[in-house]
C-alpha cells in the first residue's frame, strides 16, 4: 500500500504542469519538481536542490517575495497567491504566478510554492494595453482637429463662406475617420 501510495504521489507531481518547490526558513530549496526544472532551464532537480530560491528570482523582487514569505512562514496557516517575476537559469525573465501554502516537511514548517509561467500573457496583455492607448490616443486628435475645424467654420460662416466650408468639409472628414 506505501508502494502504491508513493508511486501515486510521483505520478501527480512529477506529472504536473505547475512547477512545484518547497523551501522552509533558509530560503534553500529542499523540493523541487520536474516542471519546475524545466520552466527555468535547469538539468535535473538535483541542480536546484540546496540553492537558494533566489536563483530563481528577479533581483529587485527579492525584498517583496522574502516578506511574504516571512509572513507566511510565521502564519503557518495563511496562503497566498501572486504574480512576480523570475528569471531564467540562462538570465531570460519570466513572469510567473504563484500559489504558495504551509506545510510541514521533515518535522519543520515550510513553504511549497506552485508555479505557472504567464509570461506570454503578460506580454499580450502588454500589447493590448499599447493597442487601446495608440487607438484611443488616435481618436482623441481626431476629434480634437475635428472640433477646431468646425469651430473655425462656425467662427467664419458670416465673414468667408468658403473657407468656412472648407473648415465644415475638414471637420466632418475628421469625424468620418
Amino acid at each position: 500500500a506505501l508502494q502504491e501510495s508513493e508511486v501515486r504521489y510521483r505520478a501527480v507531481v512529477e506529472g504536473s504542469l505547475q512547477g512545484m518547490y518547497i523551501h522552509q526558513n533558509d530560503c534553500v530549496i529542499r523540493f523541487a519538481n520536474q516542471a519546475l526544472v524545466r520552466l527555468f532551464g535547469y538539468d535535473s532537480a538535483e541542480a536546484l536542490l540546496g540553492q537558494e530560491i533566489w536563483v530563481l528570482v528577479a533581483p529587485h523582487e527579492r525584498t517583496r517575495l522574502e516578506g511574504y514569505s516571512q509572513v507566511l512562514l510565521q502564519s503557518e496557516a495563511a496562503s497566498s497567491h501572486y504574480e512576480w517575476q523570475g528569471q531564467h537559469r540562462d538570465g531570460t525573465p519570466l513572469w510567473l504566478e504563484s500559489l504558495v501554502s504551509c506545510l510541514s516537511w521533515n518535522g519543520q514548517t515550510a513553504l511549497l510554492a506552485t508555479v505557472i509561467d504567464i509570461t506570454t500573457r503578460k506580454q499580450h496583455d502588454e500589447e493590448r494595453r499599447k493597442t487601446a492607448y495608440e487607438i484611443h490616443d488616435s481618436i482623441a486628435q481626431l476629434l480634437v482637429s475635428a472640433q477646431q475645424h468646425l469651430e473655425t467654420c462656425d467662427a467664419l460662416q458670416q465673414d468667408d463662406a468658403t473657407l468656412a466650408q472648407r473648415h465644415f468639409t475638414l471637420g466632418h472628414d475628421r469625424l468620418q475617420r
